[in-house]
């Protein structure tokens, strides 16, 4: 007998497959993670690499429901990069949640 969380995370990666299928090298994943998102069949994602950086301000990405976009960067301070980040993150989660104004906020006309 499996848990649920193995449940869970055997659906995840049959959906995973699913979307993979819909892709390979030469078909962008956008598409495929757009209808999971769209349809229900995945919950959420996080993106912060994109097949073409900036993101393009007519890219469905922007529209696409319960899809967080971040920012891919990279930092030479290891030490505070990552718990300076989470707090961004999560303080822009509670702002989310709230109703209020996040923090740092993509401009897709300006390309960042």
């Amino acid at each position: 007998m499996r848990c649920c969380r193995s449940r869970g995370a055997t659906r995840a990666h049959r959906l995973s497959r699913t979307v993979s299928r819909q892709c390979n090298h030469q078909t962008p994943l956008a598409p495929a993670l757009r209808a999971a998102l769209t349809s229900g069949a995945l919950s959420g994602a996080i993106l912060d690499v994109y097949e073409q950086e900036p993101l393009p301000p007519s890219s469905p990405l922007w529209t696409t429901p319960n899809l967080i976009l971040m920012p891919h960067c990279s930092s030479d301070d290891s030490e505070r990069y990552m718990p300076l980040t989470l707090d961004l993150a999560f303080d822009n989660l509670r702002r989310l949640i709230a109703g209020r104004p996040l923090k740092n906020r993509v401009d897709p006309r300006r390309g960042y």
